[in-house]
């Protein structure tokens, strides 16, 4: 479960900092879920809600057998291959997110800003990109 998890979780992280780049602090859910339907964002806050409830009362419950301690990490498993999903769901429905934009100087610039931050130029937009 754990090989599978990481096997499925490091490529859903590259492409969540492809879709939403600039770290931790400029980091958006809303932006690398945008191509998720309403349900599946709304299934993943509950397996989150479960996730977390499931791993307090495993604790609390039974401290001393192995299968608590293993009960108490089955919701993470089903929320990092769900989140996972949502990823590749997102990225597959709205594949104009992979691609860079550039100004014309050849500076990276974010989907959602009209001017390069670097030098100031307008940037084009995109015409694959929906409106």
């Amino acid at each position: 479960m754990i090989g599978g998890m990481f096997a499925a979780w490091v490529p859903a992280v590259l492409i969540a900092q492809r879709i939403s780049p600039g770290g931790r602090k400029q980091f958006s859910w809303q932006r690398v879920l945008a191509g998720c339907p309403l349900w599946m964002r709304v299934a993943i806050g509950l397996l989150f809600a479960y996730a977390f409830a499931n791993f307090f009362v495993s604790i609390a419950k039974d401290k001393t057998s192995e299968w608590g301690s293993l009960r108490a990490f089955t919701g993470h498993g089903m929320l990092f291959y769900a989140v996972a999903l949502c990823i590749f769901y997102s990225a597959w429905r709205m594949p104009h997110l992979l691609r860079l934009r550039q100004c014309p100087l050849g500076h990276a610039v974010d989907h959602q800003h009209q001017f390069c931050p670097s030098c100031g130029a307008s940037v084009p937009d995109d015409p694959d990109t929906p409106t």
